[in-house]
């Protein structure tokens, strides 16, 4: 229990667009080392030494070498050849990888693209990726993969290309339907656990809610009435599945947004507050320094 009280909020899509980064502001990141050095352990120690929650959907690409990776706090071996899928809002650590790795990486938030004209093909692979996010692909498919990540990142270095957006949604939405013909084409990948217990399946939908709107709610009685069921038993379900509390929960998703906020040098302690939705400043500091120890001034000077 003791890894899920060590979590730091990843930014994902804030990346700078410099280097090894490439995207589209707070919609899109790519970042690869498949033709040199990769800035991603140079510039971000943390993700490499705790958990980090993502706030954006991330495909990994394993051209070569060897990852270990924990999501949700189970870990996977990913070889030459293998994919994971994260969705937005999940639980991602960077456990160790081999001085050979050659990835590619594209992290996108998932509300600005409509992936797919067959709302059934994202669903289900929402539903497959919650459950199993690394799969492995053949020589072929991984470079048709590679292919399009290259023609995307190209078009989207070109400063004077202006149908960025378009031209990304396109190219996801053709990486989403590989994906899904992958699963269609292979029955076992297919055979989805089916023997999560009624306590998983709420605390997931829990902590999904919370995601959501924990800027704006974070009583759990109003978590409770969307999941149809008491507080007591949200409470009791979550403690049961999780070994924290519900609004634990709630506080650690509210002070890891602050955090991330905190981190960026233009956000004054007022503008936080107010971007998390807290009544005044005073009560922002308050509420931080119960939670983490320390003053939000306390901490911004400290990163």
């Amino acid at each position: 229990m003791s890894e899920k009280q060590n979590i730091l909020f990843l930014n994902v899509l804030s990346l700078p667009a410099s280097g090894n980064f490439v995207g589209i502001e707070n919609k899109l990141q790519m970042m690869d080392n498949l033709s040199g050095h990769s800035e991603l352990k140079d510039r971000y120690v943390e993700p490499f030494e705790n958990t980090v929650q993502i706030n954006a959907s991330v495909i990994l690409i394993c051209k070569g070498g060897t990852a270990t990776i924990r999501v949700n706090f189970e870990d996977y071996l990913m070889r030459e050849g293998d994919v994971a899928i994260v969705i937005s809002g999940n639980f991602l650590h960077v456990i160790d990888y081999s001085d050979d790795l050659k990835f590619a990486a594209i992290a996108l938030n998932y509300n600005d693209f409509d992936i797919s004209g067959n709302a059934l093909v994202p669903m289900a692979l929402l539903k497959h990726f919650m459950a199993m996010p690394v799969f492995h692909i053949d020589n072929d498919t991984m470079e048709d993969c590679l292919s399009v990540y290259r023609f995307m990142k190209k078009r989207l270095m070109n400063d004077n290309f202006i149908y960025k957006d378009e031209l990304a949604r396109n190219c996801i939405s053709t990486l989403v339907y590989m994906a899904h013909q992958i699963l269609v084409s292979n029955d076992s990948i297919l055979d989805l656990p089916n023997d999560k217990s009624r306590q998983q399946q709420i605390f997931e939908k829990f902590i999904n809610e919370v995601n959501q709107h924990f800027i704006h709610d974070r009583n759990v009685y109003t978590y409770a009435e969307r999941l149809c069921i008491t507080p007591k038993y949200l409470s009791a379900i979550v403690r049961q599945v999780s070994g924290k509390s519900a609004n634990d929960w709630i506080n650690d998703y509210v002070v890891l947004e602050a955090k991330a906020l905190l981190r960026v040098k233009w956000n004054t302690i007022k503008d936080v507050s107010n971007k998390l939705n807290f009544p005044n400043q005073s009560f922002f500091a308050k509420y931080f320094k119960q939670h983490t120890g320390m003053t939000p001034k306390q901490y911004k000077q400290k990163g």
